[in-house]
């Protein structure tokens, strides 16, 4: 996990609204994960492969006990890939067009 992206160095806060928003809209009925993302407003790191995509839990502790991924649509058809630990939290968000096209 990379501590700076760009301009950004984590710890870094972060706005999760705009993410809420698209849970509510989509997976209404997923309140532990909507809660979560609303705990979402610190970035720990960024992905190592230089995407920028935003951790929340670093996977290297025993705090990462990924279970799976929620796939969520922004307006524009881009997937935004929420990584869900066993107990609800969300460690990271993948933003889904970047990934396609690497």
């Amino acid at each position: 996990m990379k501590k700076q992206f760009k301009d950004q160095i984590a710890p870094f806060p972060y706005d999760p609204a705009w993410l809420i928003k698209l849970a509510e809209k989509q997976i209404p009925e997923e309140t532990e994960i909507i809660a979560s993302l609303k705990s979402c407003t610190t970035i720990v790191g960024f992905c190592e492969c230089g995407c920028g995509d935003p951790y929340f839990i670093e996977p290297d502790s025993s705090d990462w006990d990924f279970d799976y991924n929620k796939i969520l649509e922004r307006e524009d058809g881009i997937d935004i890939i929420l990584d869900v630990m066993r107990n609800k939290r969300i460690g990271s968000i993948e933003i889904g067009e970047w990934h396609k096209k690497h």
